[in-house]
């Protein structure tokens, strides 16, 4: 009508034309616009049900895609519940949906949930003495390589040599260590091997530190080690108090054996640090050690807090012993003359001859932890101080094991004590004092070797008291590359399931055993691997027995499953990425199950049945027959013709329609009471049920210990089956390709009659998972639409594509290896500076730049041409740039950092990037954008 009116008027500008009008003009001029409409309305009819006639052709060609959403579900027990909550196949969870109202899922096995974790995963390898662990937080992202032992290397073999008193009060470090070998022959190989560059040998701290000895040297069939001015520290192993040395393997594990280890030190010449006399500190230059004059039980005491510490050392006390003679005499009082004696005879004085007194008997006496106790037991040494022994004297003694320990200005610990001196009380007397100078102490364990009270191994956490002839350093790895998983509570249960989201481009799988640790140790565990060997995400359901135990393993208590890799190599760049592990976790399909039974009223007509649901996904049909072993359900089968004989039915999916044919029960007994005829039935949402994560949340039966359930990722899958637009894209590529994939169109096709959704593929030759060059590979990346809902989604699709590809046969005849991989997202992202004369609606302009750059870097419909980008295809900042110039008119862009997230890593989008980063299967995505208005100055 609108064409008609403006021709009318271009050409009949004096012909007033109004719609509807009653004029003549006007009415033949609206009959003619509705007939023309009319035979366009039927002409299109007719093309396109032609159209649709034509590719129902291809009916027996085509199998539809129709699938119900599917996903997981993780069932939480109630929390501290140590018991298992059985969680059979068949059980419905339900979802809330806007429109579709609530949707039911199933679970397609059964699992058993239980309140625990994986918190520890550690990764060991025997041949490269090599562990790597990382622990795990629930709800903190995770991402480790799956056998990979890149990292940290946590491998330690250590031997701890503990000594109760040997090191106490020291001032520096100066000691020897004189190791036996089990074989003679082996004694040089040890003591070279312990003085070389793969030990080092360290003093343990009290706060757990180590502190090296940095002079270590073989001298006379020993290892002579010396830290000057260190003070060592007690400190505790395994609840054992002492001092400790360390002797760490650096290098390649010795094969010798040790039958004994003892330490030896010594030192000379060490002044007394505390000298007292009758109680009273004194210096220890010149000594008298019982006065002057000598006193009865006059006392002189020594210490020292390194040399008396020495238990079971030999201590020598060197002085220089000498006398100093002095002379006591009475006082003689004056006597008054008498002068009637004046004429006598002057009388003589009274003379009294002087003694002699000397240190007849002394008692040499060391303080136990019990009190005073005699020192020497020689007798001689008595009455050495009587005047017997003059000059440099030696005594030596060993240092009891019952030394009392040290106490600051208690004292002393070591004593001589008068105990008899002849004439000591007589007057005049002639003392002859001790004097002692040059007091000194050394002491040594040189003819006495003090052997460790405690000898521990320490290799890879594995701690062990050596006794007898041990080997200090060896392996406690599996010898196949090992990758262990810890839980803080059992996991036992019939089945545990765990839930890897993995990423695998290398497209290899791992040959691995699963154990779990019994108290016969590690033993297997049947297990169902849905991941195909850690090639994709899914679920590993274990059978672990009830007689799991805790260990303490790699520094963490709990319980452990282990698995064992069989691949004779493993480099880094083809193993498996773990992206998470989620525990009681079951396989759920968007499916309603019905049960119904029917009865027959005439059982020779056409029979028709309407079923209670529609969109089926799968139908069961059994018919109640006598038989010679009585009635018993009889399964029919769906034929392709109505009129096809035998146990057969027909059925309309879409409408829920049951159809049998004429006389289809005549040749076959039922009996005259129902049901006749059981139908069990499943439907499903199709797209509807594609529903978000978190959006499963209601179990559809009561569980007893059963807290929450919910849906970690989203659901996907859900189709509603070909329009007429994929059905012609796919009768086209049938037609083109004849069922032959050559070019990546026809690779495209292919893969799309296996499933739907399929929206960019890359065909690589001669290419690996990774863009290297290799002549034996060829690389398949395929983009599917669902890709942003996590790997699960490709990993589920993945072997259904890969069995059709190779089923092709393109591929055998060469003998080489198909890869089939998603691209390798790259995370782009935009920081935007756009110039503005005010803020008036700055914040419309943001928002869209924002959706531009969204729109521009989306690999599905992004790009100059709104086509998407191809995979191996990274969009660039200038195009970007022109991209945000085209769509916004007047904009000016003042600058732009493009980032791309890498390896955990922020890295700057510039031409160095793309030179480092060609490999074919890279492909951006989304990641974070900001755009900031700046305001120009008038």
């Amino acid at each position: 009508m609108e064409k008609l009116k403006k021709l009318m008027n271009s050409y009949v500008p004096e012909f007033a034309y109004e719609p509807g009008a009653s004029d003549p003009g006007s009415v033949l001029t609206d009959l003619c616009a509705e007939m023309i409409g009319t035979c366009e309305e039927r002409y299109s009819r007719v093309l396109s049900k032609h159209r649709i006639q034509y590719l129902n052709l291809f009916d027996p060609l085509i199998q539809e895609p129709v699938s119900a959403s599917r996903g997981y579900v993780q069932f939480q027990p109630v929390k501290g519940y140590e018991g298992m909550v059985p969680i059979p196949a068949g059980t419905s969870v339900i979802a809330s949906h806007p429109d579709a109202g609530e949707l039911l899922f199933e679970t397609e096995h059964g699992i058993t949930a239980v309140d625990t974790v994986p918190e520890l995963m550690v990764v060991t390898d025997r041949s490269q003495d090599r562990i790597v662990r990382k622990q795990y937080e629930p709800g903190e992202p995770l991402s480790f390589t799956a056998f990979g032992v890149e990292g940290e290397n946590l491998t330690e073999h250590k031997l701890y040599l503990c000594f109760d008193n040997l090191l106490e009060e020291l001032t520096g470090l100066d000691l020897y260590v004189y190791p036996q070998a089990s074989a003679e022959q082996q004694q040089e190989e040890l003591l070279h091997s312990l003085a070389g560059s793969d030990m080092c040998w360290s003093v343990l701290e009290a706060d757990g530190k180590e502190t090296v000895v940095p002079s270590v040297a073989e001298e006379q069939g020993a290892i002579h080690l010396s830290l000057p001015d260190y003070v060592p520290q007690k400190a505790v192993v395994r609840q054992k108090e002492g001092y400790y040395l360390i002797l760490t393997c650096l290098g390649e594990l010795p094969e010798w054996y040790v039958k004994e280890v003892s330490v030896s030190m010594k030192r000379t010449h060490l002044i007394p640090s505390e000298l007292y006399l009758n109680g009273t500190s004194e210096s220890a230059g010149m000594v008298y050690p019982f006065g002057k004059p000598m006193g009865l039980y006059n006392e002189m005491t020594l210490d020292d807090r390194e040399v008396l510490s020495r238990r079971g050392a030999k201590i020598s006390l060197s002085f220089h012993l000498g006398y100093q003679i002095r002379e006591e005499r009475a006082e003689v009082p004056e006597m008054d003359l008498e002068y009637k004696a004046i004429m006598k005879k002057p009388r003589k004085p009274l003379s009294i001859r002087a003694v002699e007194v000397c240190a007849d008997d002394v008692c040499w006496e060391y303080l136990s932890w019990t009190g005073w106790k005699r020192l020497f037991q020689e007798e001689h040494l008595r009455s050495m101080f009587n005047g017997s022994t003059e000059g440099d004297v030696t005594l030596q003694f060993i240092c009891p094991q019952d030394m009392a320990d040290y106490e600051e200005n208690a004292g002393g610990r070591i004593r001589v004590r008068l105990l008899q001196a002849e004439n000591i009380y007589q007057m005049p007397a002639i003392y002859r004092c001790p004097v002692l100078t040059g007091i000194n102490f050394s002491y040594s364990y040189e003819e006495q070797k003090q052997m460790p009270s405690f000898i521990m191994a320490k290799n890879n956490f594995d701690e062990k008291e050596m006794t007898g002839i041990w080997k200090p350093f060896y392996q406690t790895e599996n010898s196949r590359r090992t990758m262990y998983l810890g839980f803080a509570g059992s996991m036992a249960g019939m089945p545990l399931s765990l839930y890897f989201d993995i990423e695998n481009y290398s497209d290899r799988p791992a040959d691995y055993q699963v154990e779990y640790l019994s108290p016969r140790g590690f033993q297997p565990v049947r297990i169902t691997d849905q991941t195909g060997g850690f090639c994709g995400s899914g679920t590993i359901l274990f059978m672990v027995p009830q007689d799991a135990v805790q260990k303490n393993l790699y520094g963490y208590e709990g319980y452990f499953l282990r698995f064992v890799n069989y691949n004779r190599e493993n480099p880094e760049y083809v193993l498996p990425q773990v992206k998470g592990i989620y525990p009681n976790m079951a396989r759920v399909v968007n499916v309603n199950t019905v049960t119904e039974e029917f009865y027959l009223d005439d059982m020779d007509n056409a029979l028709q049945i309407q079923l209670s649901q529609q969109n089926l996904l799968k139908v069961r049909v059994e018919v109640q027959e006598e038989t010679h072993q009585g009635l018993q359900w009889i399964e029919w089968k769906q034929g392709r013709h109505s009129y096809e004989g035998g146990r057969t039915y027909q059925i309309d999916m879409e409408a829920g329609l049951l159809s049998f044919r004429k006389h289809a029960f005549a040749e076959y007994h039922l009996p005259e009471d129902g049901p006749q005829i059981r139908v069990s039935h499943s439907n499903y949402n199709g797209s509807a049920a594609n529903v978000p994560a978190d959006s499963i949340t209601t179990p559809g039966t009561a569980i007893r210990y059963l807290s929450a359930v919910t849906n970690p990722f989203p659901t996907y899958g859900g189709y509603d089956g070909y329009t007429e637009q994929t059905t012609g894209q796919l009768v086209a590529g049938l037609l083109r390709t004849r069922g032959r994939a050559v070019t990546e169109s026809d690779l495209m096709d292919l893969i799309s009659q296996e499933s739907y959704g399929i929206r960019k593929v890359r065909y690589c030759n001669h290419t690996d998972a990774y863009g290297n060059t290799d002549v034996d590979q060829v690389t398949i990346a395929v983009l599917v639409e669902e890709y942003e809902k996590g790997a699960h989604v490709f990993s589920q699709v993945k072997k259904k594509i890969k069995d059709r590809l190779l089923s092709d046969g393109i591929f055998q005849p060469a003998g080489r290896t198909l890869n089939l991989i998603q691209p390798h997202f790259v995370r782009l992202n935009v920081r935007v500076w756009l110039e503005k004369d005010s803020m008036e609606q700055a914040y419309d302009m943001q928002q869209q730049a924002l959706e531009l750059i969204r729109r521009f870097i989306d690999p599905m419909e992004g790009g100059m041409s709104g086509q998407g980008w191809q995979i191996g295809e990274l969009p660039s900042p200038l195009q970007l740039t022109a991209f945000l110039r085209t769509g916004m008119d007047g904009v000016s862009i003042s600058r732009m950092l493009v980032t791309a997230w890498e390896n955990g890593q922020e890295r700057p989008v510039d031409s160095e990037f793309y030179e480092k980063h060609k490999n074919p299967f890279r492909m951006a995505v989304n990641g974070e954008h900001m755009v900031y208005i700046e305001v120009r100055e008038c």
